[in-house]
C-alpha cells in the first residue's frame, strides 16, 4: 500500500531510523550525565576536605589541644564522613643553627594548651577516601581501577 500525503512526505520511509539513533545515543548521554555527578561530588569533597584543614589550623594557633583540633575538623565538614576522615597535626621550630625550619613533630599538650611555642609553624593535615557513586562504573576512568579516591588537604600557620 502507498503512503500519501503528508506522512509520506515527513518520513519517507525511514520511521526506525530515530529509534536506532535513539538507542544508540542514549547510554552516551546517561554516563555523560552520570560522569559529571561524579566529578561533581568529587569536587566538592575536596573542597570540603582543605576547608577543614583550614579551620581545623585556625584552631591549633590559638592554643587548642590536639583532640580540640580534631574535633574541629570533624564539625567542619557535617557533610563528610566521619570514618573517612583522618586529621594529623603537627608542629616544627626555626633552626637558628642551621637557618632553616626543622623536622614536624606531633603536636602534644600542655597545661590544656597545645605544646607549640609561639613563633613556631603548626600544620594540619586532613586526608578522606572519596568513595565513587557510581562504584566500577567509572572505576578505571577516575581512579585506575579502584572504587575510591584519596582527597588530601594541608594548611599551616604559625603560633600565636
Amino acid at each position: 500500500m502507498k503512503r500519501q500525503g503528508l506522512w509520506a512526505s515527513t518520513h519517507g520511509g525511514r520511521s526506525g531510523t530515530t529509534t536506532v539513533e535513539v538507542a544508540l545515543l542514549l547510554p552516551l548521554l546517561f554516563t555523560l550525565l552520570f560522569g559529571i555527578v561524579e566529578i561533581g561530588f568529587f569536587v566538592k569533597n575536596a573542597a570540603a576536605v582543605r576547608y577543614t584543614a583550614r579551620e581545623a589550623v585556625r584552631r591549633a594557633v590559638t592554643g587548642a589541644t590536639p583532640s580540640e583540633i580534631v574535633a574541629a575538623a570533624r564539625n567542619a565538614a557535617p557533610a563528610l564522613k566521619p570514618g573517612d576522615l583522618r586529621v594529623v597535626v603537627q608542629k616544627r621550630s626555626w633552626d637558628e643553627d642551621a637557618n632553616a625550619w626543622g623536622t614536624w613533630q606531633t603536636l602534644g599538650e600542655a597545661d590544656g594548651v597545645n605544646d607549640a611555642a609561639r613563633g613556631e609553624q603548626i600544620r594540619v593535615q586532613v586526608s578522606y577516601t572519596h568513595k565513587l557513586l557510581m562504584g566500577r562504573m567509572f572505576a578505571n576512568v577516575l581512579a585506575g581501577g579502584n572504587t575510591s579516591i584519596p582527597v588530601t588537604g594541608t594548611a599551616s600557620m604559625m603560633r600565636e
